[in-house]
């Protein structure tokens, strides 16, 4: 994650909260989770725990997707920005998460 990147991807987070995971999580779920965009010193924090944050980007080095891998193996975090849903982003992300997850 860039030092600056933060405040792109906690818009992210909500955007993908509030279009994305409210196709599978009632109004109320949503509105619990991400009751606004968050500060971008929570997305600090999250990055800077022990494990590995990883950040997809597109050619102009937006942020489009990010997930962590906790040292366990388990996934926490795994959003992606909606108009980038469906374009194979996420996989992709995935598949590094699970590659890196083997090493």
């Amino acid at each position: 994650m860039q030092p600056d990147g933060a405040p792109a991807l906690a818009r992210l987070f909500y955007d993908a909260v509030h279009q994305l995971a409210g196709l599978y999580h009632t109004a109320g779920q949503v509105q619990a989770w991400a009751p606004q965009v968050p500060e971008p010193d929570r997305i600090s924090a999250w990055a800077a725990q022990d494990r590995l944050f990883l950040v997809a980007v597109n050619d102009d080095d937006e942020p489009v997707a990010f997930a962590d891998l906790e040292l366990d193996g388990h996934i926490d975090y795994f959003f992606c920005r909606p108009d980038c849903a469906g374009t194979g982003v996420a996989r992709l992300l995935f598949h590094e998460l699970e590659r890196c997850a083997r090493r």
